[in-house]
């Protein structure tokens, strides 16, 4: 898995680089194979790794990366690795046992932006490297009834926070990298919007989706990955697409109409 996500991504090293913002978006197809591969490839290269998820337990995540032969539980109880369980903090808040001031929604993405930079800073204390911070899936906040605006403040105070507090002392190519995963429908205005909106603020995206020619077996979908030039140089950026297969471990990727199925 790690040596052809990598090359699609066009990865340098093993990992996603220092100070990065990757948006991962998944329209009809499940992007997930992305982020388990940018997870489990920092984790083995020894960075601090922050894992917020919203949409899966910490068990879900460990079963993946251990067919890659990396153990996030060993990660875990090394403290290279914090998970963080937004799922069961979105059902704390919005369905309370006992009764709670409204003003608990209202609060809850300031007290997760809160959350996710202090537990960055410890790690940053415990671990050497640079930081990765992952969040899957930010859209869930959309389905939880937070307007766009709302969604699209969180994120942008969440970057700034990143970049401009946590990493004040950190040089323009050191800093924490965040990679955050959406969901997204080209007929739902907010989650479209909310894509198009996380894409303008990242250096790399990858947006996969299913076959316009419907499903195949033996190609499960086409991604397309653009790279930007940093917040600092000018908006410049290029495009690759291609089709790809999931298996057990990994990810086959090629060009449209050149799978061995099909030839």
């Amino acid at each position: 898995m790690f040596s052809s996500v990598n090359s699609f991504l066009g990865f340098d090293r093993g990992c996603i680089g220092n100070r990065e913002c990757l948006i991962i978006g998944q329209n009809e197809e499940n992007g997930n194979f992305v982020l388990h591969q940018v997870l489990s490839a920092a984790v083995k290269e020894k960075r601090p790794v922050c894992l917020v998820s919203f949409v899966q337990k910490f068990h879900h995540y460990n079963a993946v990366s251990l067919k890659t032969g990396v153990s996030l539980q060993s990660a875990t109880e090394a403290k290279q690795l914090q998970f963080i369980d937004g799922l069961e903090e979105l059902v704390h808040t919005f369905f309370p046992e006992t009764y709670q001031p409204v003003t608990n929604q209202e609060n809850f993405l300031d007290r997760m932006k809160e959350k996710l930079l202090k537990s960055l800073c410890c790690l940053k204390e415990q671990a050497h490297g640079q930081p990765v911070l992952v969040i899957d899936d930010i859209s869930v906040f959309l389905s939880m009834g937070y307007h766009l605006d709302e969604v699209m403040m969180f994120f942008k105070a969440l970057q700034e926070a990143l970049w401009f507090s946590l990493d004040a002392s950190s040089s323009t190519q050191n800093g924490t990298t965040l990679v955050v995963l959406t969901s997204y429908d080209q007929h739902d205005r907010d989650t479209w919007s909310l894509w198009k909106f996380l894409t303008a603020l990242s250096s790399l995206d990858v947006n996969v989706t299913g076959l316009q020619t419907g499903y195949c077996k033996d190609v499960h979908g086409q991604a397309c990955v653009t790279w930007r030039d940093s917040m600092d140089a000018p908006r410049q950026h290029a495009t690759k697409t291609l089709q790809f297969k999931l298996m057990e471990n990994g990810a086959e990727f090629f060009a449209a109409g050149t799978s061995s199925a099909v030839l």
